[in-house]
């Protein structure tokens, strides 16, 4: 079974990317709550440790899930992934899922006040799994998948907020945190958004924004997320008191977007089709540049 997982995470969910991203994600928000709240130096401690462990898990869990959803459409549509080749089985990946469910109650349950974001966010993901029980609504219909499934990117970035106000003892949602909170989250909806597009010529059976409403339009839902997010991380560097390089830093970030997003708007092909990959690079540099 062990080496079976680490065919499973090899392919699937590979740690040489997902670790990086998730000590990004998680304590570039933890400490910006902290900046925002506070004037002293900022810190990290066990609490902290155990947020991030916990986000990682719900990584996986998600990706799991996901499994569990699309194993039909995986069959036949990507017959060469783990699960669909018998690479891993679903009682792998089951005992897997469970064993990090376990793990992550034990160690939040030390954390006390904040085991109401986490189960609140816990309750939505495996909801989000029963399709809401809605499935034959929600599961043939794109844009209702992306609205309802999103927030839980604003389920797990409410957590973070909460281990930080975890570690600073006291409680305060105010504006600029919730603005951080979203400004962490429109990335992921670019990303999700951008990873569902085609170019032209080159659709299958698998659903796609772009089979929907045509590439063009399609192309605008991930452009939004990422002009959103940059325009919220420039209203968070304001207040602040950012430096100039990171507004640079942001000006060509948006540049960037502008350019390959746009090519692939006037020439929506296969060559031009980097939208993905775009996105993904421009969550990293994003959060790297957003410092306290």
């Amino acid at each position: 079974m062990f080496r079976r997982l680490l065919i499973y995470f090899r392919e699937m969910f590979p740690f040489q990317v997902y670790l990086p991203y998730s000590l990004l994600t998680y304590f570039c928000l933890y400490f910006i709550t902290e900046g925002i709240l506070t004037e002293g130096e900022l810190r990290i401690n066990s609490e902290g440790i155990i947020g991030w462990v916990t986000v990682l898990c719900v990584l996986i869990i998600l990706r799991i899930l996901d499994e569990f959803k699309d194993i039909e459409t995986d069959k036949r549509l990507f017959p060469d992934r783990p699960l669909p080749r018998g690479g891993v089985s679903f009682r792998d990946i089951k005992i897997l899922g469970i064993a990090l469910f376990i793990i992550m109650v034990m160690i939040n349950i030390y954390l006390s006040w904040v085991l109401l974001p986490f189960a609140a966010m816990m309750i939505y993901i495996w909801a989000s799994y029963k399709w809401f029980f809605l499935k034959k609504i929600i599961s043939e219909n794109l844009f209702l998948t992306l609205i309802t499934h999103q927030p839980i990117t604003l389920m797990v970035n409410l957590y973070i907020v909460s281990i930080s106000f975890k570690s600073m003892g006291f409680i305060q949602l105010n504006g600029l945190v919730i603005v951080s909170i979203l400004a962490f989250s429109f990335p992921v909806t670019a990303w999700e958004t951008s990873r569902k597009i085609r170019s032209t010529g080159n659709e299958t059976d698998y659903v796609t924004y772009s089979k929907l409403i045509g590439p063009v339009k399609a192309t605008l839902l991930p452009l939004f997320s990422l002009i959103v997010t940059i325009g919220l991380f420039i209203y968070l560097g304001i207040v602040l008191n950012f430096p100039l390089i990171v507004f640079i830093c942001l000006f060509l970030i948006l540049i960037s977007i502008l350019f390959f997003y746009i090519r692939f708007q006037i020439k929506p092909n296969e060559r031009n089709l980097c939208l993905k990959p775009v996105a993904e690079i421009s969550m990293i540099l994003l959060k790297k540049n957003l410092k306290v």
